[in-house]
């Protein structure tokens, strides 16, 4: 290793300086072997900048800085000290306003959390069985003090009135919800389909007597059972168009399958032949199963086969 004095290599002569770069690494550490920082000027991290020893960098720039420094923070606790010692809202005020509720001097405060603890009224607040600790061991016992001695013929109504209730729950009852539920809500229907298509019931030639059950149709021959073939359904509705006889009274008989299960009966005076939309009348029936047959039959209170010309309104369930 050379080493170089003012330019002159001083271990090239005789007598020459010899330095061991040995010992100086094995004190002060090998900076050249490392990957980042290889001198000690770089490791110091002292910026080449005028008037910027490591003092001022270390003392001015940072300990005494006015912003970061440490009189800045000193400043900032000092602060915070003066707050929580604040006589007004500091914490030896507080301290001092939570010792005194009970006392004498703050008898306003204590009568005020007094007034929300108990009535104005007798009994008196009794910390035993009016605080949240004795309120709320007291809940806890709820189920216990129901089904015990204090309450046993409360319970044992109880439990009877829910044993019956939930006997009588069956499938059969679930299912009247789910009627009632598409009962009110669902898509309605006219039979006939169509303004230039009619729907004719016709009555017994004797007066008073029913006609013979005929499957309802319309004047193309389509049956009113074809709209329930693939799903279970319920006709809601029959409305009377028209009456070939004045001032005289039908009824017709409603039902569905070969053992004619009723569904509903009207009865309509014609007071004139034309009959208003007005003669609407609801239908409440049971549903008509899928695959059955709907049929009719009419009474008049006038011999002749007189007629009747109607639409029926119904709905599938979904």
């Amino acid at each position: 290793m050379s080493v170089y004095l003012n330019g002159v290599d001083i271990t090239a002569t005789t007598g020459a300086l010899v330095i061991h770069d040995t010992d100086i690494k094995a004190d002060l550490g090998d900076f050249s072997a490392q990957t980042h920082l290889k001198t000690a000027l770089a490791a110091l991290g002292i910026p080449d900048v005028s008037a910027k020893p490591l003092y001022t960098c270390l003392v001015t720039d940072r300990l005494d800085n006015a912003t970061y420094g440490l009189g800045a923070l000193d400043t900032d606790l000092t602060t915070i000290i003066n707050d929580l010692a604040n006589g007004t809202d500091g914490l030896g005020a507080l301290k001092t306003a939570i010792e005194a509720v009970p006392g004498t001097n703050n008898a306003a405060t204590a009568a005020k959390l007094e007034d929300a603890m108990q009535k104005a009224t007798d009994p008196a607040y009794s910390q035993d069985t009016d605080s949240q600790e004795a309120i709320a061991e007291a809940v806890s016992a709820i189920p216990t003090v129901m089904v015990g001695t204090n309450s046993a013929a409360l319970a044992s109504s109880w439990t009877a009135a829910l044993a019956t209730a939930l006997a009588n729950y069956t499938a059969v009852r679930a299912a009247y919800l789910d009627s009632l539920y598409d009962d009110i809500y669902h898509l309605t229907y006219i039979f006939p389909a169509a303004t230039n298509l009619t729907c004719t019931l016709t009555a017994h030639a004797d007066a008073n007597d029913w006609s013979a059950w005929v499957e309802v149709a319309d004047s193309a021959t389509t049956k009113l059972s074809s709209v329930f073939a693939a799903a279970d359904g319920h006709v809601s509705a029959m409305v009377t168009h028209e009456a070939n006889q004045d001032d005289t009274d039908y009824m017709v008989d409603l039902a569905y399958g070969d053992a004619k299960v009723h569904l509903s009966q009207w009865r309509i005076h014609s007071q004139t032949n034309k009959i208003s939309s007005s003669g609407q009348s609801r239908c409440r029936g049971a549903h008509i199963p899928a695959g059955e047959k709907v049929y009719a039959r009419v009474m008049c209170a006038t011999a002749g086969g007189k007629t009747l010309l109607v639409h029926f309104r119904w709905w599938l369930h979904p």
